[in-house]
């Protein structure tokens, strides 16, 4: 048995095959080094030049389906100028994603800051924590999920459990911030 996963032998598997991605990056919370600053930098360089072939890229085809569609009476022309039926349908999934990804998750999470300000501003601690409790409640319990899985991937280590408990204690406030971005 192992000494510190009860029910389990040290001769079988500790890891989650599907942690593996992350195993690195939890043993290195708060361990920002300049080597890090300069990763990202050249990750953010190689960002740019792979949007800028794409914008090219992009570019040319564009140039490409005018060309052929520069005659009205060419046989498959669909070209209507900026009012394309792809066009169109890019735009109705862009506002669609923006409204669903970020505008009602903004006004949700306000509308109830507001109402737990509410509770407090007119005296009902108890209603106003219920609140905020419900709001946090979801950021925790993925906090908590990520923390039991990340400390199943590896052996025990008070380092590593100190990372996951840091990760615990910010995934709650984290949260709102984090499904509004992604």
């Amino acid at each position: 048995m192992s000494k510190w996963l009860p029910g389990r032998s040290s001769s079988s598997p500790t890891r989650d095959e599907s942690l593996e991605p992350m195993e690195g990056y939890v043993d290195q919370i708060g361990q920002i080094k300049p080597k890090d600053v300069k990763q990202v930098k050249a990750a953010a360089g190689t960002v740019l030049r792979e949007i800028n072939q794409h914008t090219r890229n992009l570019s040319e085809l564009e140039k490409e389906r005018r060309a052929e569609n520069a005659h009205p009476h060419a046989e498959g022309a669909t070209d209507l100028g900026w009012c394309s039926k792809e066009r169109l349908l890019f735009y109705a999934l862009l506002v669609k994603c923006i409204l669903s990804g970020v505008v009602f998750p903004i006004i949700d999470i306000g509308s109830d800051i507001a109402t737990a300000y509410t509770h407090f501003y007119f005296g009902d601690v108890n209603w106003g924590l219920l609140t905020v409790t419900f709001v946090l409640l979801p950021g925790a319990v993925c906090g908590a999920a990520v923390m039991v899985k990340g400390l199943k991937a590896k052996e025990f280590n008070w380092r590593r459990t100190g990372n996951y408990l840091i990760v615990l204690a910010f995934m709650p406030v984290l949260y709102p911030i984090l499904v509004v971005i992604v």
